[in-house]
């Protein structure tokens, strides 16, 4: 297995916005561009058949949704976070515009409702999965760009970046935190690690260098 990193700073998410149409150029946000993108390309250079089933897994911050009386206590620091999923045939997911991946992660952002809280913490309660998907063919992430890390001060010098380790349990090598750094001209970005077979990270690293590519326009 070989491990990259892979900056996503404006001129990648300027590249990745131009591609999609009108209706979502504006409102997608980072998090829906970065995880359409990754998961479409690593889904390509891991070449699964066509019609196999394949899923990005995520998880939300379940303050933003709940809406349940009693409410969360104020000061309440505990677990919040829900996970939710997008899915699709691999060959759909890979041969159709980024715009369909990015369509099918917000809407599994947004189906993140109170009642689907509801019924989450209801399957806990009796022990029971409410994601129950294959390893070989999920790929985990969750952003950590907002944790506040960022204005740390540990007295010594500026934190620049930082994260969580890739090495570790077999979940740790099938997810990617996006984690907030700077580049080496000094620009905030997301930093994004990824975990591949040797070959397969060859072909991810090339098609994700096709899709932050700024488009090219040509006078007539």
């Amino acid at each position: 297995m070989v491990t990259r990193s892979f900056f996503f700073g404006q001129r990648e998410i300027a590249a990745l916005r131009s591609s999609l149409p009108a209706r979502l150029s504006q409102s997608t946000t980072v998090f829906e561009l970065i995880t359409a993108a990754l998961w479409r390309c690593r889904m390509a250079a891991l070449e699964h058949a066509a019609d196999e089933r394949v899923f990005v897994l995520f998880v939300t911050n379940a303050r933003g949704s709940w809406k349940r009386d009693p409410p969360l206590p104020p000061g309440f620091y505990g677990k919040a976070l829900i996970s939710t999923i997008a899915e699709a045939d691999a060959g759909e997911l890979c041969g159709r515009p980024l715009a369909d991946a990015v369509d099918l992660v917000h809407k599994a952002k947004f189906r993140v409702t109170d009642e689907y809280v509801r019924s989450v913490l209801d399957l806990l309660a009796r022990g029971q999965r409410y994601v129950d998907v294959g390893l070989n063919t999920t790929f985990f992430v969750s952003d950590i760009t907002r944790c506040g890390d960022d204005s740390m001060d540990l007295g010594w010098a500026e934190r620049v970046g930082g994260g969580g380790s890739m090495a570790g349990d077999i979940y740790t090598r099938l997810s990617s935190l996006y984690m907030s750094c700077k580049n080496a001209k000094g620009e905030k970005c997301v930093l994004v690690p990824m975990v591949l077979p040797e070959q397969a990270m060859g072909r991810f690293a090339s098609l994700i260098d096709e899709v932050t590519k700024a488009p090219t326009w040509s006078s007539l």
